[in-house]
């Protein structure tokens, strides 16, 4: 934290947003004196490896004057810089703007780590613009900070969605679009080389020159640009719909109003969820090699299927065969149905202007537009465009490939989420290798299904025939305090968990009650929820719904 406060304010103010705790050991370092800043230093070094062989937390305090003293000599620098990359908390206090931006500079120089800035007034502004990701928040310094930042919040509380939900968001969508462009772009060029070989090495293109030109800027541009924008991978948000108190004119029920909140099942997977981002798994090696390899595929594939059928002179109803144009309208079309099928096959949320896109702004304005070059004697195509399509041959040719490469597509994608790293495989990882901690094996499997743990038990109380069965549904955040004072409470002690579909025990859980008198075995079903079947008193339980 880096702010213009005293020492003593900036102290208080770590404590109230808890940024320092009671049970830290705080280092404060206030002198201006370089004999006295090298005393002092060597204190906080002997200060700092006790603390690391009692394994106690660490904070630092810095006023500016003697930050600048820290930062003007090599050895107190590698020192300071040592010291406060393993602190928990460090604070500088009475820092200029100036000096703001030197700290950010250090860390980035020295640590080489992508460093983020957080503002509200004037004096962020420089460290904003050093770091590289600078975030300004509307605040009552005016708006100097969000002007200079790169993304702007509303408030504070708002940074870890910024970070977990957005900032992943963007990783995902750049890096599976810089992917896609080398794609596409590989599935129209490679073409006109194998043709090379074809034409003598004589410098015909196969494709029209407005058709390249096209390619990128309208035929391909805004499905890409939709998805770029709109794609998530995750909805980290559930619809509620709430009762309103206005009534439809004149008479009718309420006007439903539909919200929406986060889901709190999934929200505390956020940081295993962001780790896609921290093990680099979309933009890598490997995938990028993958892509290539699907680009040569395609336009193997593409090519040699078209000059395959057409290299025998296929006549139409008049009399007249097919030219090279014909050939390239066909081959061309080809492509750019396969590239738009695969990104709408790799776009894992579907909206309507995605749809949209897709369709009218990349389909069907391709197809206007070919029919328009058939009526002008400017484009090479002219005259050839009608010929070509009254050929059954061209039809069979373009979703026989479209269609080939879809499959192959889809079969590629079903195995790597068998196989590979996809999010259920990564869930399914967790929950195979925390079995053995029951706590942590009912949480993972409470949140690949996206539900609340559902117990149904049978109350031993004098209101038993009245409520036979009660439905308790556990808070995510609160599962762990709640499932121990429930275990605590049972008298068996056995938990099966049961395969609904085979019938068959998938694993056994043993505790240790304090009451022994009954030794029962129960069982846990889970289908779409995960059930746990007993037969003892539910009491002291938190935040319950009987149904």
């Amino acid at each position: 934290m880096l702010t213009g406060d005293k020492l003593e304010t900036a102290e208080n103010v770590g404590k109230s947003c808890q940024l320092i705790n009671a049970d830290m050991s705080v280092m404060r370092f206030s002198h201006t004196d370089l004999p006295e800043c090298k005393k002092y230093m060597d204190e906080c070094v002997d200060i700092y490896k006790l603390c690391v062989a009692n394994n106690r937390k660490k904070a630092l305090l810095i006023e500016g004057d003697a930050l600048n003293i820290l930062t003007s000599h090599h050895d107190l620098k590698e020192k300071f810089i040592h010291i406060a990359k393993n602190c928990e908390a460090v604070i500088c206090c009475r820092v200029t703007p100036k000096q703001k931006a030197d700290v950010v500079r250090l860390i980035k120089g020295h640590l080489n780590k992508v460093t983020l800035a957080i503002g509200d007034g004037a004096n962020d502004v420089n460290m904003l613009q050093e770091a590289d990701i600078g975030i300004g928040i509307y605040g009552q310094e005016g708006l100097r900070a969000v002007q200079a930042s790169d993304f702007a919040i509303g408030e504070f509380q708002c940074l870890w969605k910024l970070l977990l939900v957005h900032g992943r968001w963007c990783y995902i969508r750049i890096a599976e679009m810089i992917l896609y462009f080398f794609y596409k772009n590989m599935v129209m060029t490679l073409p006109q080389f194998y043709f090379s070989f074809f034409c003598g090495f004589s410098g015909q293109t196969v494709f029209d020159d407005w058709y390249i030109t096209l390619y990128n800027m309208i035929f391909t541009c805004f499905p890409l640009l939709v998805r770029g924008i709109l794609d998530q991978d995750v909805d980290y948000r559930v619809a509620i719909i709430l009762p309103s108190k206005k009534r439809v004119f004149p008479k009718g029920t309420p006007n439903p109003i539909e919200k929406f909140k986060d889901r709190p099942l999934i929200r505390k997977f956020y940081h295993r969820l962001y780790s896609i981002g921290q093990g680099n798994r979309v933009f890598n090696l490997r995938n990028f090699l993958l892509w290539i390899f699907s680009a040569f595929f395609h336009s193997l594939l593409l090519f040699f299927a078209t000059f395959i059928a057409f290299q025998n002179n296929v006549i139409n109803s008049d009399g007249l065969n097919n030219d090279l144009w014909s050939f390239s309208i066909i081959t061309f079309t080809i492509i750019v149905m396969v590239v738009t099928v695969r990104l709408g096959l790799f776009t894992k949320n579907w909206t309507i202007l995605f749809v949209i896109s897709m369709t009218f702004f990349s389909l069907f304005l391709y197809i206007g537009y070919i029919f328009v070059s058939e009526t002008f004697s400017e484009f090479l195509v002219f005259q050839s465009v009608i010929m070509t399509f009254t050929i059954l041959v061209s039809y069979a040719v373009i979703f026989l490939v479209t269609g080939l490469a879809f499959f192959l597509d889809l079969f590629a994608i079903i195995l790597s989420q068998e196989i590979g790293s996809s999010l259920m495989s990564y869930f399914r990882i967790l929950i195979k290798t925390n079995q053995e901690n029951e706590m942590d094996y009912f949480e993972d499997l409470m949140s690949q299904n996206e539900i609340g743990i559902r117990m149904n038990g049978n109350l031993n109380s004098p209101k038993k025939n009245k409520i036979p069965r009660a439905s308790i549904f556990f808070e995510a955040l609160e599962i762990r305090k709640m499932k121990d004072e429930f275990i605590k409470k049972q008298p068996f002690h056995f938990i099966n968990i049961v395969n609904v579909k085979s019938g068959e025990v998938a694993s056994s859980h043993q505790y240790e009650m304090e009451n022994n008198e009954a030794n029962e075995e129960e069982n846990v079903v889970f289908s779409e929820d995960v059930c746990i079947k007993s037969n003892s008193t539910l009491k002291g339980l938190e935040k319950v719904i009987i149904n």
